[in-house]
């Protein structure tokens, strides 16, 4: 099994602290441009998103290791990397470690998703795990089934419980993610309403990855 390399996860801390101090009126959906501000954190007088998924990974690294433009486009080859680029670092061991089975999963790993075929200003989605998955039921023949609490910024919310219930922006909600019976990483599907399908190969690739500095 994978270990954690530290207890506390930069990234995750300054991700729990947005979405727990967001209002609505300060929280949206958009990239161009982006708005990723901590109360408090250089005279900020409020907590405000406007990013799209990869933009608020992006607004994460930079508050928690200092990750400017010039280190984003060293790293994953564009000062303002997409989905599909965490997708590939994840894939080639790029400052991340890849972890394939359910039971290493960890608060803090990052779950990218690559669109196998293009769709218009979207390569993918990217989110960051804010808990350990649990078993939803005994698992069938063919899979097994989790819940996954997951924070990111998205046009929409995961699920009834989402933080973020009618309106886009960042929040944190649950996702399921689909296994073989070992425990590989299969799928996954955007809440936990039975109208939510699942996104597995050859539709969607999803990867997890533990961030190694």
């Amino acid at each position: 099994m994978v270990l954690l390399a530290a207890l506390v996860i930069p990234h995750l801390v300054w991700a729990q602290r947005l979405v727990v101090d967001l209002k609505p009126e300060h929280n949206s959906y958009g990239r161009n441009p982006t708005l990723v501000v901590w109360r408090g954190v250089d005279g900020a007088p409020s907590s405000r998103n406007r990013s799209d998924c990869s933009s608020f990974i992006s607004a994460l690294w930079r508050r928690a290791y200092g990750y400017g433009p010039d280190e984003m486009r060293h790293w994953l080859g564009d000062p303002t990397p997409r989905a599909i680029d965490y997708h590939s670092a994840i894939a080639a061991g790029n400052r991340f470690q890849q972890i394939e089975r359910i039971g290493d999963l960890q608060p803090g790993d990052l779950l990218a998703t690559r669109y196998q075929r293009s769709r218009p200003g979207a390569t993918g989605h990217v989110m960051v795990a804010a808990d350990r998955p649990m078993a939803v039921d005994v698992c069938s023949q063919a899979r097994c089934v989790f819940r996954l609490v997951v924070i990111d910024s998205s046009r929409s919310g995961h699920g009834p419980a989402d933080t973020r219930p009618g309106t886009g922006g960042a929040g944190k909600g649950v996702i399921q993610l689909q296994t073989s019976r070992d425990g590989r990483l299969q799928g996954y599907r955007w809440s936990e309403r039975s109208s939510s399908r699942w996104r597995v190969l050859p539709e969607e690739s999803l990867l997890v990855g533990r961030f190694m500095r």
